[in-house]
């Protein structure tokens, strides 16, 4: 897993900078604290084995205050590697501070 970019925005503007987002290259920082309001952007390299089949796995983000978990599955043919889910959005995360005036 990369860390490609952290940006002022929300999924709204991390997925219409999708095309962007899939070109970039990696960061090269390896911890991200991010503060309200602004997204960051991963991306996970799946490599195919030998054997045709339909593997299952997770990703792992660690948080401070908690660790998410989030399934992934891949399927591999001749020729071919589908994963799913191909992009994932994560609602707003703990801690979340709302002030309303």
């Amino acid at each position: 897993m990369e860390l490609l970019k952290t940006e002022k925005g929300n999924a709204t503007v991390a997925l219409n900078r999708l095309r962007e987002l899939q070109n970039i290259s990696a960061s090269s920082h390896k911890t991200v604290i991010l503060a309200s309001g602004y997204y960051a952007a991963f991306r996970v390299t799946l490599v195919a084995k030998a054997l045709e089949g339909l593997y299952d796995g997770a990703i792992h983000i660690t948080t401070d205050y908690e660790i998410l978990t989030i399934p992934v599955k891949a399927l591999i043919a001749v020729g071919t590697l589908s994963s799913s889910p191909k992009h994932i959005v994560l609602p707003a995360s703990f801690p979340v501070s709302n002030s309303e005036a």
